[in-house]
């Protein structure tokens, strides 16, 4: 009988560890989830430059340049 509660117990601590990893990398996913956005705004941002200034247009490409400066400083 002690033997089936032992492995009860361990079967138990085996769940109690495989809930914590889970949260674990739930917390982390969700604490990089907001730089991942920040960065793919700031590449848009750096993508509409680049269209910008292949059409000439100077003053569209120096906002899209500002605006991904400003995604890229929240990315760190």
């Amino acid at each position: 009988m002690s033997e089936g509660l032992s492995q009860r117990v361990e079967a138990v601590k085996k769940g109690i560890k495989e809930r914590k990893d889970k949260l674990k990398q739930s917390v982390e996913a969700a604490k990089r989830a907001p730089k991942d956005r920040a960065r793919k705004e700031a590449e848009d941002g750096l993508n509409s430059m680049e269209e910008a200034l292949s059409k000439g247009d100077l003053v569209s490409a120096h906002i899209d340049r500002w605006v991904a400066n400003q995604w890229l400083k929240v990315s760190k």
